[in-house]
Protein backbone atom coordinates (compact mmCIF):
# COMPACT_ATOMS: atom_id res chain seq x y z
CA UNK A 1 0.00 0.00 0.00
CA UNK A 2 3.12 2.64 -0.54
CA UNK A 3 2.13 3.04 -4.26
CA UNK A 4 1.79 6.65 -5.68
CA UNK A 5 -2.12 5.27 -6.07
CA UNK A 6 -2.59 4.83 -2.42
CA UNK A 7 -0.92 8.47 -1.65
CA UNK A 8 -2.37 10.24 -4.40
CA UNK A 9 -6.02 8.91 -2.85
CA UNK A 10 -5.24 10.26 0.69
CA UNK A 11 -3.61 13.50 -0.67
CA UNK A 12 -6.98 14.12 -2.38
CA UNK A 13 -8.82 13.55 0.94
CA UNK A 14 -6.31 16.05 2.57
CA UNK A 15 -7.21 18.44 -0.10
CA UNK A 16 -10.87 18.00 -0.19
CA UNK A 17 -10.74 18.65 4.20
CA UNK A 18 -9.00 22.20 2.94
CA UNK A 19 -11.59 22.63 0.78
CA UNK A 20 -14.28 21.86 3.04
CA UNK A 21 -12.66 25.11 5.31
CA UNK A 22 -12.54 26.88 2.45
CA UNK A 23 -9.12 26.83 1.52
CA UNK A 24 -9.16 25.56 -1.87
CA UNK A 25 -11.97 26.30 -4.59
CA UNK A 26 -13.91 23.30 -5.64
CA UNK A 27 -12.80 23.01 -9.37
CA UNK A 28 -9.44 23.44 -8.49
CA UNK A 29 -9.84 19.64 -6.65
CA UNK A 30 -11.57 18.37 -9.89
CA UNK A 31 -8.99 19.46 -11.85
CA UNK A 32 -6.34 18.01 -10.05
CA UNK A 33 -8.27 14.78 -9.86
CA UNK A 34 -8.48 14.54 -13.62
CA UNK A 35 -4.76 15.16 -13.85
CA UNK A 36 -3.99 11.98 -11.39
CA UNK A 37 -7.07 10.19 -13.52
CA UNK A 38 -5.88 10.74 -16.49
CA UNK A 39 -2.12 11.15 -16.85
CA UNK A 40 -0.49 10.38 -13.40
CA UNK A 41 -1.40 7.39 -12.22
CA UNK A 42 -2.09 5.54 -15.70
CA UNK A 43 1.82 6.02 -16.13
CA UNK A 44 2.95 5.90 -12.09
CA UNK A 45 -0.03 4.84 -10.16
CA UNK A 46 1.98 1.23 -9.57
CA UNK A 47 5.35 3.09 -8.58
CA UNK A 48 6.01 2.82 -4.61
CA UNK A 49 6.05 6.25 -3.60
CA UNK A 50 10.10 5.14 -2.21
CA UNK A 51 11.27 5.40 -5.76
CA UNK A 52 10.20 8.52 -6.61
CA UNK A 53 12.89 10.52 -7.42
CA UNK A 54 14.40 12.97 -9.99
CA UNK A 55 14.85 11.17 -12.80
CA UNK A 56 11.60 9.36 -13.11
CA UNK A 57 9.39 12.54 -12.69
CA UNK A 58 11.93 14.40 -15.08
CA UNK A 59 11.06 11.58 -17.67
CA UNK A 60 7.51 11.45 -17.41
CA UNK A 61 7.54 15.10 -18.00
CA UNK A 62 9.29 14.69 -20.72
CA UNK A 63 6.23 12.20 -22.24
CA UNK A 64 3.91 14.76 -21.27
CA UNK A 65 5.86 17.38 -23.55
CA UNK A 66 5.95 14.89 -26.44
CA UNK A 67 2.50 13.65 -26.08
CA UNK A 68 0.21 15.73 -25.12
CA UNK A 69 2.15 19.46 -26.28
CA UNK A 70 1.53 20.96 -22.65
CA UNK A 71 2.76 24.67 -21.32
CA UNK A 72 4.86 25.29 -19.03
CA UNK A 73 2.12 26.47 -16.46
CA UNK A 74 0.52 22.92 -16.83
CA UNK A 75 3.64 20.91 -16.86
CA UNK A 76 4.53 23.00 -13.61
CA UNK A 77 1.00 22.16 -12.05
CA UNK A 78 1.73 18.03 -12.67
CA UNK A 79 4.58 18.74 -10.67
CA UNK A 80 2.61 20.62 -8.14
CA UNK A 81 0.80 18.02 -7.87
CA UNK A 82 3.32 15.11 -7.75
CA UNK A 83 4.92 16.85 -4.56
CA UNK A 84 1.54 17.01 -2.75
CA UNK A 85 1.53 12.73 -3.34
CA UNK A 86 4.89 12.36 -2.11
CA UNK A 87 4.10 15.66 1.08
CA UNK A 88 1.15 13.24 1.97
CA UNK A 89 3.93 10.10 2.14
CA UNK A 90 6.20 12.23 3.95
CA UNK A 91 3.51 12.81 6.88
CA UNK A 92 3.27 9.49 7.09
CA UNK A 93 6.50 9.02 7.71
CA UNK A 94 7.28 6.32 4.92
CA UNK A 95 9.58 9.10 3.46
CA UNK A 96 12.15 10.61 5.36
CA UNK A 97 11.59 13.90 3.04
CA UNK A 98 9.92 14.91 -0.80
CA UNK A 99 12.98 14.45 -3.34
CA UNK A 100 14.60 17.25 -5.46
CA UNK A 101 11.94 17.48 -8.76
CA UNK A 102 12.11 19.14 -11.92
CA UNK A 103 11.60 22.62 -12.54
CA UNK A 104 9.79 23.36 -15.49
CA UNK A 105 11.24 27.08 -17.09
CA UNK A 106 8.60 29.13 -18.47
CA UNK A 107 8.04 29.38 -22.33
CA UNK A 108 10.15 31.61 -24.11
CA UNK A 109 11.31 29.88 -26.82
CA UNK A 110 9.69 28.59 -29.99
CA UNK A 111 9.29 24.57 -29.54
CA UNK A 112 12.44 22.71 -30.30
CA UNK A 113 12.46 21.50 -34.32
CA UNK A 114 15.26 20.45 -36.65
CA UNK A 115 16.53 23.33 -39.13
CA UNK A 116 16.70 20.67 -42.71
CA UNK A 117 20.74 20.80 -42.13
CA UNK A 118 20.03 19.51 -38.77
CA UNK A 119 17.33 16.46 -39.93
CA UNK A 120 19.96 15.85 -42.63
CA UNK A 121 22.02 14.76 -39.54
CA UNK A 122 19.53 13.23 -37.88
CA UNK A 123 18.94 10.87 -40.60
CA UNK A 124 22.73 9.98 -41.33
CA UNK A 125 22.85 9.12 -37.18
CA UNK A 126 19.81 7.18 -37.58
CA UNK A 127 21.65 5.55 -40.63
CA UNK A 128 24.82 4.90 -38.61
CA UNK A 129 23.02 3.35 -35.99
CA UNK A 130 20.90 1.09 -38.22
CA UNK A 131 24.00 -0.07 -39.74
CA UNK A 132 25.92 -0.65 -37.19
CA UNK A 133 23.77 -1.25 -34.22
CA UNK A 134 24.98 -1.15 -30.32
CA UNK A 135 26.09 -4.46 -29.00
CA UNK A 136 23.99 -3.77 -25.92
CA UNK A 137 22.37 -1.45 -23.53
CA UNK A 138 19.77 0.32 -25.02
CA UNK A 139 18.96 -0.13 -28.47
CA UNK A 140 20.63 -3.30 -28.97
CA UNK A 141 18.09 -6.01 -30.65
CA UNK A 142 15.91 -2.37 -32.18
CA UNK A 143 15.14 -2.51 -35.71
CA UNK A 144 16.60 1.50 -36.82
CA UNK A 145 15.48 1.12 -40.22
CA UNK A 146 11.95 1.21 -38.89
CA UNK A 147 12.94 4.01 -36.69
CA UNK A 148 14.50 5.90 -39.57
CA UNK A 149 11.26 5.02 -41.91
CA UNK A 150 9.03 6.31 -38.72
CA UNK A 151 10.79 9.58 -38.49
CA UNK A 152 10.86 10.33 -42.58
CA UNK A 153 7.34 9.47 -42.28
CA UNK A 154 6.13 11.97 -39.20
CA UNK A 155 8.14 14.68 -41.01
CA UNK A 156 6.17 14.10 -44.48
CA UNK A 157 2.46 13.22 -42.45
CA UNK A 158 2.78 16.18 -39.92
CA UNK A 159 1.12 13.68 -37.30
CA UNK A 160 1.66 14.22 -33.69
CA UNK A 161 3.12 11.52 -31.35
CA UNK A 162 0.28 10.77 -29.53
CA UNK A 163 -1.49 9.60 -33.13
CA UNK A 164 0.93 7.19 -34.50
CA UNK A 165 1.06 4.64 -31.68
CA UNK A 166 -2.79 3.68 -32.25
CA UNK A 167 -2.08 3.82 -36.23
CA UNK A 168 -3.50 0.60 -38.19
CA UNK A 169 -2.81 -0.11 -41.21
CA UNK A 170 -6.73 -0.20 -42.22
CA UNK A 171 -7.08 3.70 -41.22
CA UNK A 172 -4.65 4.40 -44.31
CA UNK A 173 -5.75 4.47 -47.87
CA UNK A 174 -3.60 5.19 -50.81
CA UNK A 175 -4.91 7.52 -53.19
CA UNK A 176 -4.00 8.17 -56.28
CA UNK A 177 -4.46 11.00 -58.65
CA UNK A 178 -2.75 11.09 -61.83
CA UNK A 179 -0.01 8.78 -60.97
CA UNK A 180 0.34 11.16 -57.80
CA UNK A 181 -0.02 8.79 -54.67
CA UNK A 182 -1.17 10.60 -51.67
CA UNK A 183 -2.20 8.66 -48.49
CA UNK A 184 -5.55 9.67 -46.42
CA UNK A 185 -4.97 9.13 -42.74
CA UNK A 186 -7.75 8.89 -40.68
CA UNK A 187 -6.26 9.07 -37.63
CA UNK A 188 -8.44 7.21 -34.71
CA UNK A 189 -7.47 9.39 -31.55
CA UNK A 190 -6.89 12.87 -33.24
CA UNK A 191 -6.51 15.85 -30.85
CA UNK A 192 -8.26 18.12 -33.50
CA UNK A 193 -11.63 16.18 -33.73
CA UNK A 194 -14.37 16.97 -36.34
CA UNK A 195 -17.90 16.26 -35.71
CA UNK A 196 -17.33 12.67 -37.25
CA UNK A 197 -15.32 11.36 -34.17
CA UNK A 198 -11.88 11.13 -37.01
CA UNK A 199 -10.20 13.53 -38.70
CA UNK A 200 -8.37 12.37 -42.08
CA UNK A 201 -5.45 13.90 -43.25
CA UNK A 202 -3.41 13.56 -46.67
CA UNK A 203 0.10 13.30 -46.72
CA UNK A 204 3.16 14.24 -49.27
CA UNK A 205 4.00 11.66 -52.28
CA UNK A 206 7.30 11.06 -50.34
CA UNK A 207 5.30 9.14 -47.59
CA UNK A 208 3.00 7.69 -49.74
CA UNK A 209 5.80 5.90 -51.26
CA UNK A 210 7.63 5.02 -47.94
CA UNK A 211 4.28 3.35 -46.89
CA UNK A 212 4.28 1.31 -50.13
CA UNK A 213 7.87 0.54 -50.43
CA UNK A 214 8.72 0.10 -47.08
CA UNK A 215 6.14 0.34 -44.25
CA UNK A 216 3.62 -2.27 -45.78
CA UNK A 217 6.36 -4.61 -46.91
CA UNK A 218 7.22 -4.79 -43.23
CA UNK A 219 3.38 -6.00 -42.20
CA UNK A 220 0.56 -5.46 -44.19
CA UNK A 221 -2.35 -6.96 -41.85
CA UNK A 222 -4.92 -4.31 -41.89
CA UNK A 223 -5.01 -4.56 -37.72
CA UNK A 224 -1.25 -4.36 -37.53
CA UNK A 225 0.03 -1.35 -35.81
CA UNK A 226 1.94 0.61 -39.13
CA UNK A 227 4.61 0.95 -36.71
CA UNK A 228 6.55 -1.04 -34.07
CA UNK A 229 3.74 -3.47 -33.78
CA UNK A 230 5.81 -5.98 -31.67
CA UNK A 231 5.37 -3.63 -28.70
CA UNK A 232 1.96 -4.26 -27.21
CA UNK A 233 1.23 -1.80 -24.72
CA UNK A 234 0.75 1.15 -27.01
CA UNK A 235 -0.13 3.36 -24.17
CA UNK A 236 2.86 3.85 -22.05
CA UNK A 237 5.90 1.55 -23.72
CA UNK A 238 5.44 2.51 -27.51
CA UNK A 239 5.84 6.41 -26.80
CA UNK A 240 8.48 5.53 -23.77
CA UNK A 241 10.69 3.42 -26.18
CA UNK A 242 10.34 5.02 -29.33
CA UNK A 243 11.02 8.19 -27.65
CA UNK A 244 14.07 6.16 -25.85
CA UNK A 245 15.52 5.54 -28.81
CA UNK A 246 14.86 8.68 -31.01
CA UNK A 247 16.94 10.36 -28.14
CA UNK A 248 19.44 8.09 -28.66
CA UNK A 249 19.57 8.60 -32.78
CA UNK A 250 19.80 12.80 -31.38
CA UNK A 251 22.54 12.68 -29.19
CA UNK A 252 24.38 10.37 -31.98
CA UNK A 253 24.01 13.46 -34.05
CA UNK A 254 24.62 15.81 -31.43
CA UNK A 255 21.15 17.32 -31.74
CA UNK A 256 20.32 16.31 -27.76
CA UNK A 257 18.65 20.04 -27.53
CA UNK A 258 17.87 22.99 -29.73
CA UNK A 259 19.65 26.00 -29.51
CA UNK A 260 17.53 27.36 -26.61
CA UNK A 261 19.18 23.95 -24.53
CA UNK A 262 15.38 23.16 -25.00
CA UNK A 263 15.55 19.15 -24.94
CA UNK A 264 14.70 17.30 -28.40
CA UNK A 265 11.50 14.90 -28.28
CA UNK A 266 9.71 13.17 -31.24
CA UNK A 267 7.18 16.28 -31.14
CA UNK A 268 10.07 17.97 -32.45
CA UNK A 269 9.41 16.14 -35.90
CA UNK A 270 5.72 17.45 -36.72
CA UNK A 271 7.15 20.89 -35.17
CA UNK A 272 9.83 20.46 -37.89
CA UNK A 273 7.45 19.22 -40.49
CA UNK A 274 5.21 22.90 -40.29
CA UNK A 275 8.00 24.49 -40.55
CA UNK A 276 9.59 23.07 -43.36
CA UNK A 277 6.95 23.85 -45.40
CA UNK A 278 6.71 27.34 -44.19
CA UNK A 279 10.31 27.40 -45.75
CA UNK A 280 9.35 25.94 -49.40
Amino acid sequence: GLSISTYASKSMATRKREMRRGNIVPLMIKEEQRKLDRDILPVMGEIPVTKVDYNLVDNFIDQLITEKELSASSLKKYVILIRQVLKEAERDGVITGVPALPTVKSEEHPRPWFTPDQYRLLLAACRELRDNPPKAGIGAEFDFEELYDFIDFMIHTFLRPSEWKYLQHKHIRVMDTNGVKQLVISVPNAKTRKASGSIDSTSTEVAADLYVNNILKRNDDPNAYIFFSDIKNREKYTVDKVSRLFRLVCDKANLGTDAYGQKHTTYSLRHSALCFQILK
